[in-house]
């Protein structure tokens, strides 16, 4: 195995930030400093955040109250929230990342995390009108409403741009307890890009993860691979740079073929997963029980994270034990929140304190 986050991204660039509605220029990065109730820490050294654990997912723009259930609830230790490149990047290389700020300070007061899941399907507006990003994204045949240009050299300039800002912002944060970005698949279907080729966008993923890893060198970072031609190479790739991999869903079913690839990892590398409305829900009725989907990514798949949607009680009206509250919470606090805890080899020392 290659030493752990050996691959560089390119140079830091200048960009600005809008936070709290002033704006200003960035200016090199000083070497962060982690600060929790008044005791600070140098952040430098060869170190990871670590607490692994049960996570509240929740969707963009979800408000604050919706993280109200987890804070009486110890064994879920915090929440991951989605945020759209286009809300924070308003205008090029001009970002706003209030709404984290404002959801991390919420979960810090109740002692809860939060795991920043980076989502790129929404793309700024600059990126559809300035001829050099051909638009940003791709129409395919489903109804996602295309897809982002994750092959183009430029587009993903601009993602690597965004999670550098992200880095030099959230990286010192105590309680970021990781970043995670989208998952891989393309859903082309019979419209299929004429620039793109599998292994361009192999190659662009590369630099990505390469460029967030370097961003984010105190934070574990998860990238989401779930489909493509080169999973199991962006899944070596990712241990050897020193990242974690999971994926939007688990099945217990197997149907996620990279899963029995992901197992042989576990131990290696950060292994975190989502639980999503698919796998409790399908047209109405209930699909498969927390207790189903918690055995199978504790006991099967080895994860380190589990990141439970704020499930809706639509799928079982008379005892929704498909739901958040009724199913999702006792399942977790039946097994006292028991998940895989040890520190990955690619990542180590971790701090749990």
């Amino acid at each position: 195995m290659k030493s752990k986050r050996h691959i560089l991204g390119s140079a830091i660039l200048g960009v600005s930030l809008l936070s709290s509605a002033t704006l200003y220029a960035a200016t090199p990065a000083a070497p962060a400093t982690l600060c929790v109730n008044g005791k600070c820490a140098s952040a430098d050294g060869n170190w990871h955040k670590w607490h692994p654990g049960h996570y509240l997912l929740v969707y963009k723009n979800a408000p604050n109250q919706n993280f109200d259930k987890i804070f009486d609830q110890p064994n879920f230790l915090g929440a991951q929230a989605r945020y759209q490149w286009k809300d924070l990047e308003p205008r090029k290389g001009v970002y706003d990342f209030s709404i984290i700020e404002n959801q991390l300070n919420y979960l810090q007061a109740h002692n809860k995390r939060l795991i920043i899941e980076v989502r790129l399907n929404e793309v700024p507006t600059y990126l559809t009108t300035d001829p050099i990003y051909k638009g940003g994204k791709w129409a395919t045949d489903g109804n996602w409403g295309g897809i982002t240009r994750f092959w183009d050299a430029a587009v993903m300039d601009r993602i690597i741009a965004l999670w550098q800002a992200l880095g030099k912002r959230f990286d010192k944060e105590p309680y970021v307890e990781a970043v995670n970005t989208d998952g891989t698949a393309t859903g082309f279907g019979s419209n299929v890009p004429p620039d793109y080729t599998a292994d361009k966008d192999f190659e662009q993923r590369k630099r990505h993860l390469a460029a967030a890893i370097k961003a984010f060198p105190h934070t574990v970072v998860i990238r989401y691979i779930d489909y493509g031609a080169h999973v199991k190479d962006l899944m070596q790739y990712a241990r050897d740079a020193g990242a974690g991999a999971g994926a939007p869903d688990i099945m217990p079913d197997g149907r996620n073929k990279i899963d029995s690839f992901k197992t042989g990892f576990a131990g290696q590398m950060p292994l975190g997963q989502a639980v999503q409305t698919p796998e409790l829900c399908q047209s109405g009725t209930g699909r498969f029980l927390p207790e189903q989907i918690y055995r199978y990514g504790v006991d099967t798949l080895k994860l380190n994270y589990m990141f439970w949607i704020e499930q809706t009680t639509r799928c079982d009206t008379a005892t929704k034990k498909y739901s958040f509250q009724y199913g999702i919470i006792p399942t977790v606090n039946k097994h006292q929140g028991a998940i895989n805890t040890s520190c990955p080899d690619n990542i180590k020392p971790c701090k749990t304190n």
